[in-house]
């Protein structure tokens, strides 16, 4: 069965069949997350212990909305279509599932969310309950270790006193990951590579080169475009143009392509005039721009 996308409102749409949606590691754990929540809430209220079956939803939905929505953001808005497809289908089908979940507990959110993921039936509440149907406990326990290295990286770069849109070389850890758990952590860090050493002690390289340094200028650019972007109340999906009055045009040009693609840019031109919004530049000077619709 083909799940309903979602809109940028959260509204459910329809959906062409785009084949099968491709799975990625965090569509594995999400929907193991969600069966863990199905056994442990379904044996507690067969036992009528409702405080034990009602309290791991709160932490299931932390894990969904502060971890796997917020890591999909990119493939909800990628330009390629089976992307968008399979990462609306799996947040969909979490979604609807954990509404029926979630009726016996807040019955009014719960037909707000069913309706919204395009529940087939009139109510949430005319829909059989959920059973799991297995989960693998070791990508739930090795996501769990992979935040918690995130965790502390992090940490060591606020030592370090570096924010995190500026590009790290690598960083060493002592725990082993497949290399698609790696490339999670790397990207939540923001480095460049993610190495396994038999050093219990965790290392961060902070040397930062004039390479790291232009792409951490580029994500400041990027930020602040987004941050226009939802200040003018424009939609994720509408195209703007970007007019940039700055001294480092050859950074922007050398990146351009990443600066165009989460920000729903069409062409970036150069003024001589300050422009609307700041970007501060580290070591003196700073950069303007404006969005065109």
């Amino acid at each position: 069965m083909y799940l309903p996308a979602l809109t940028s409102r959260g509204q459910a749409g329809p959906v062409e069949k785009i084949g099968e949606p491709k799975e990625t590691i965090l569509d594995t754990w999400i929907t193991a997350r969600l069966n863990e929540l199905l056994e442990t809430v379904t044996v507690s209220l067969d036992k009528y212990e409702l405080d034990r079956a009602s309290r791991p939803i709160l932490d299931f939905v932390d894990d969904l909305s502060t971890w796997y929505l917020r890591r999909s953001r990119d493939r909800f808005k990628s330009e390629d279509e089976s992307v968008r497809f399979s990462a609306s289908f799996y947040t969909a089908l979490v979604l609807r599932k954990l509404a029926t979940v979630l009726a016996p507990f807040v019955p009014f959110i719960a037909e707000e969310v069913y309706g919204r993921v395009g529940g087939e039936k009139e109510s949430v509440h005319l829909e059989n309950w959920p059973k799991s149907e297995g989960f693998d406990s070791k990508i739930i326990e090795d996501m769990k270790k992979v935040r918690e290295v995130v965790t502390s990286a992090l940490e060591l770069r606020q030592k370090a006193g570096h924010k995190v849109r500026q590009p790290l070389a690598s960083l060493s850890i002592h725990d082993s990951f497949s290399q698609e758990l790696l490339e999670i952590i790397g990207d939540e860090v923001n480095v460049k590579k993610v190495s396994v050493s038999d050093d219990l002690e965790m290392k961060l390289d902070i040397t930062l080169t004039d390479e790291l340094k232009d792409e951490g200028f580029v994500r400041d650019i990027i930020r602040s475009i987004q941050d226009a972007r939802k200040s003018e109340g424009l939609s994720p999906s509408e195209k703007i143009h970007l007019v940039i009055n700055t001294n480092k045009k050859s950074v922007v040009d050398s990146y351009s392509g990443m600066i165009k693609a989460p920000t729903q840019i069409v062409d970036i031109s150069y003024s001589d005039v300050k422009q609307n919004y700041l970007v501060p530049v580290d070591g003196g000077g700073e950069t303007t721009f404006s969005i065109i619709k």
